[in-house]
C-alpha cells in the first residue's frame, strides 16, 4: 500500500559491494509496500544532482529480512495517501487472469472495509511473479506495467514548474492509463476494457493536465529508467486483462498521442 521513501543518503548492507559511483543517491527501498508485499527483494537507486532527478536509475536485488503487513498502520493514514497505495493493487488486478482477483473483481470490493482480504490475495500476485523470476530476467518484467511511463512523470513531477509534485502512486495511474491505449493501438486491447478502467481509475484519482511541452519532457526522460536496454525503451502492454506482453517498442507519435487520450479526461 504504502512505500516508505529514505530520502537521504545511507549506506545498506550488500549495497556497497554491488554499487560503486561518485556522486549522491537517495535509496528508495521498498521497505513497507502492503499492496505489494512479501518477496520484494530490489531497491532502486535514484540518482540526484544541480540537472537531474531521475527515477530508479540503478537497481539491485537482494532479500528483505522481513516484510511487514498491518493493516491497522492504513489507519493512520489520510484518505490520499490510503488511495494513492491503491495505484498498485490495481496494476496487480490488470496482471492477474484470476477472474476472483481480476480489475472488474476488485472494483466490486470496498476499498476500506475489504482492506485485509485485499493486502493479502493482491500481495501473493507480486509474490508470486517475484518467486518465478527473481532477478527479472524476462517474466517479472510485467511488474513494470505502468510503470515505464509512470516513473518518468513522477520525476519529471519534482522538476517541472508546470505541474505540482506527485504522489508516487498518481503517477502510475496515469501511466497505466496512457500505456493501456498504447496497449489498445499496438496489441489490439480492447477498448470498452480502457474506457471502464480509464472511468473506475479517474473515480479515485484526479485528473492531471499535461502540456505538449510536458509530454516531450516526460519522453525524454523515460531514456534513464534502469529497466531499458541502452537507448530502446521497453514497454510491458497488454492483450487484454491478466494478459501481459513484456519488451514493446514504441514511437514518439503513439506515446504523445496516448497523453491526448489521458488529456482528454478533462
Amino acid at each position: 500500500f504504502t512505500t516508505t521513501d529514505v530520502n537521504e543518503i545511507y549506506r545498506t548492507e550488500g549495497m556497497e559491494s554491488q554499487i560503486e559511483e561518485n556522486g549522491y543517491f537517495i535509496i528508495k527501498g521498498k521497505v513497507f509496500e502492503e499492496g505489494s508485499g512479501k518477496l520484494i527483494s530490489r531497491f532502486g537507486i535514484t540518482s540526484k544532482n544541480i540537472n537531474e532527478f531521475d527515477i530508479e536509475q540503478i537497481g539491485v536485488f537482494k532479500d528483505p529480512l522481513e516484510v511487514v503487513l498491518d493493516s491497522d498502520y492504513l489507519k493512520t493514514l489520510s484518505k490520499d495517501e490510503f488511495i494513492n497505495g491503491y495505484a498498485e493493487v490495481f496494476k496487480h488486478s490488470l496482471l492477474t487472469d484470476n477472474p476472483d482477483l481480476d480489475f472488474n473483481s476488485l472494483i466490486k470490493k470496498d476499498f476500506y472495509k475489504d482492506v485485509d482480504f485485499i493486502i493479502s490475495k493482491y500481495s501473493e500476485i507480486k509474490n508470486e511473479v517475484v518467486k518465478s523470476d527473481k532477478f527479472e530476467s524476462n517474466y517479472r518484467k510485467i511488474l513494470n506495467l505502468g510503470h515505464t511511463i509512470g516513473h518518468a512523470i513522477e520525476s519529471y513531477s519534482f522538476i517541472s514548474n508546470s505541474i505540482n509534485e506527485l504522489k508516487h502512486g498518481e503517477a502510475i495511474i496515469v501511466g497505466l492509463i496512457t500505456e493501456l491505449y498504447i496497449s489498445h493501438k499496438q496489441l489490439s486491447f480492447p477498448l470498452s476494457d480502457l474506457e471502464n478502467i480509464k472511468t473506475e481509475l479517474l473515480k479515485h484519482y484526479k485528473v492531471i493536465s499535461f502540456s505538449d511541452n510536458d509530454v516531450n519532457q516526460i519522453y525524454d526522460l523515460m531514456i534513464f529508467d534502469k529497466k531499458n536496454e541502452g537507448s530502446r525503451i521497453n514497454f510491458v502492454l497488454l492483450e487484454a486483462i491478466g494478459r501481459p506482453v513484456v519488451d514493446i517498442e514504441i514511437n514518439r507519435e503513439l506515446f504523445i498521442d496516448s497523453f491526448k487520450y489521458y488529456n482528454n479526461s478533462l
